[in-house]
């Protein structure tokens, strides 16, 4: 588990740096079967270029340490394999889970609060994704605009699940999904984070090759955490993180950072 700096200065040493070539390789399989969505949602009246900055700071430091963990871990993995891609998901979500709850990242955003809960419904497949968005959104009260929004980002990656045609039924195993949302409330950045663990049988309806028209059961349960970004931890950590970033993207390479950024929603 990558808790540390300790951990994440040995895990970016430069004898454990990939090629630029075969990183970018391992991101675009990264992208074809997404176990991660990553959310920036920052209002243009912010008017606040350090604010701004430090979310997209975070954001990539977060999700490099993540593929750099993967890449080590599973970057032969076959997409096209259903057991692998499963192991991959659930791997992929887990570290974003670790790393934003361990030891470096408590620092720099202090947890203000976790529950564990439980989620159902009975829909179809394309009314699935809205359901997600109410449960997990909702809180937010966000305008149709911003949920129309988010439902893209959402649709796109479903979308991409079920372009690998896989047979998911096969793994009997769950899902790992995650979701981390950066957001501004009150000129302070928060992160919320959801990590899922979906039923297989639910997946496998919804999502799998054999996808059904009708409506049916979804279930999952899933760690809701709020986290609120500490000044002075991320004064501290700064230069550390701009540091593991320049060295996974080499020199900052821009089709890496492209990769590691998250998706922008206009508030």
């Amino acid at each position: 588990m990558i808790l540390s700096k300790e951990n994440i200065l040995e895990l970016a040493h430069e004898s454990n740096i990939p090629s630029p070539e075969d990183l970018i390789k391992f991101l675009k399989k990264e992208n074809m079967a997404p176990a991660v969505v990553k959310i920036k949602i920052i209002p243009p009246s912010m008017n606040s270029p350090e604010l701004d900055k430090n979310i997209d700071l975070l954001t990539r430091f977060i999700s490099g340490v993540s593929t750099l963990n993967l890449y080590h871990a599973m970057s032969g993995f076959d997409i096209d394999h259903v057991e692998e891609t499963t192991k991959y998901m659930n791997e992929k979500a887990k570290s974003f889970f670790d790393l934003i709850k361990g030891k470096l990242m408590s620092i720099i955003l202090p947890e203000e609060t976790h529950s564990f809960l439980h989620f159902e419904d009975t829909t179809t497949s394309v009314e699935l994704h809205l359901s997600l968005l109410k449960e997990l959104f909702a809180s937010f009260k966000f305008k149709p605009d911003v949920t129309q929004q988010l439902d893209s980002i959402l649709t796109f990656v479903g979308d991409n699940l079920k372009s690998l045609g896989l047979n998911w039924r096969e793994t009997k195993q769950n899902i790992g999904f995650f979701t981390n949302v950066f957001y501004v409330e009150s000129g302070k950045i928060k992160l919320r984070a959801f990590y899922l663990h979906i039923e297989n049988e639910s997946w496998s309806v919804h999502i799998g090759k054999s996808a059904v028209a009708g409506r049916e059961k979804f279930a999952m349960d899933y760690d809701d955490l709020l986290f609120n970004l500490s000044d002075g931890g991320m004064a501290d950590n700064r230069e550390f993180m701009k540091g593991i970033i320049d060295k996974i993207t080499s020199g900052g390479r821009q089709d890496i950072m492209d990769f590691l950024d998250g998706k922008r929603v206009n508030v």
